[in-house]
């Protein structure tokens, strides 16, 4: 609207349109239930608007714009576990009968009986053991068919806790694609890629269903954080990495500033001064060689070449006699011909 200074602009005019109602009463098996959740979703399945029910169960939901509405009714934050479920007393939006207003209509009596459920809990971590935060974890019925019945978020530490399950055979289905902290694929449990073979969870009513966990795998751009605090890396100051596959499982060194640490993928192990003969914490470097049975390994440190095969140590630096031109050892690479090639502060060398 063009409004100038001293004038008056006319014609500025509107016509309301009477709002509707729906209204109704939600029971349970002791009469009328309060503080239920009344949604209102349009036909596109967007919210919009809802309510609670009153000490007697009743409820009213207005100022709604004439059009076509589904309802659904959930505990919300009861402590009860009543099953959600949808107008007219069916478990999912797609079987829910639409209501269609009228400008200024009341619906009355879109009523629902609830049922109580049980409970279902567990944790969501990646393969280091962190829990991953914001996974939706939803659950579905299997009985009669797949209907998604309701759903909670894992918190800060992955663990979740879903109310309203119905009881008897609930399937649980992991959707990563809010997770934070890294790029997750969904799943179903236990650790099943579609409905169809995912393995149900038994539920009874008023009881929870305890350890219903996951492990979920990263995609291949996701970034993955070992440090201290996270894992048992010895040292935050990470300087070599090396990999060795032995009885068909990836092994991952790690010189840091506090050691050498080797990661199996489901545990670590920790070299340094105090537990071994490593002649200083701080690994620089790291060479493997040998076939499997008889694998050698060589530690570059501030303090000379180490070599560990059959559980045994041996140093060679300086203060032992040893030709290397330094103690410090910055790089090690085997050639071919089993040749050691040393990268110190005052040249290479070759052993």
């Amino acid at each position: 609207v063009n409004v100038t200074d001293g004038t008056t602009t006319p014609n500025i005019d509107a016509q309301l349109t009477e709002a509707a109602t729906i209204s109704g009463t939600v029971t349970g098996p002791g009469g009328g239930l309060e503080n239920i959740v009344v949604q209102i979703f349009d036909t596109n399945s967007v919210y919009v608007k809802g309510t609670h029910t009153d000490a007697s169960g009743a409820y009213a939901v207005k100022l709604l714009h004439p059009g076509t509405y589904k309802v659904r009714f959930d505990t919300g934050e009861l402590t009860n576990s009543y099953v959600p479920r949808w107008y007219n007393n069916v478990p999912d939006e797609n079987s829910a009968t639409p209501l269609t207003l009228v400008e200024g209509q009341t619906q009355t009596g879109v009523n629902a009986v609830l049922v109580e459920g049980g409970w279902i809990t567990g944790e969501v971590t990646n393969f280091r053991g962190q829990g991953i935060p914001h996974v939706q974890v939803k659950v579905y019925t299997d009985q009669s068919g797949s209907y998604f019945i309701t759903s909670a978020w894992t918190n800060a530490s992955g663990n979740y806790s879903i109310k309203g399950a119905p009881a008897g055979n609930d399937k649980v289905m992991y959707d990563a694609s809010q997770a934070q902290g890294g790029h997750y694929i969904s799943e179903w449990y236990d650790n099943k890629a579609v409905y169809g073979s995912a393995d149900t969870v038994q539920v009874t009513v008023s009881n929870t269903t305890k350890g219903i966990n996951t492990i979920l795998s990263e995609t291949e751009t996701s970034w993955a954080t070992y440090n201290m605090t996270i894992s048992d890396l010895p040292g935050n100051n990470v300087y070599t990495i090396e990999i060795e596959q032995k009885d068909g499982v990836d092994n991952y060194w790690f010189g840091t500033n506090r050691g050498v640490g080797r990661f199996n993928g489901e545990g670590w192990t920790t070299y340094n001064v105090t537990n071994s003969d490593l002649p200083s914490d701080n690994a620089y470097a790291i060479g493997i060689e040998g076939p499997e049975n008889a694998r050698v390994y060589w530690f570059g440190t501030d303090a000379g070449l180490t070599k560990l095969a059959d559980n045994s140590w041996t140093t060679y630096n300086i203060t032992n006699g040893d030709a290397i031109p330094s103690d410090n050892v910055y790089a090690i690479a085997i050639d071919s011909g089993s040749n050691k090639w040393v990268g110190t502060d005052k040249g290479a060398s070759k052993f």
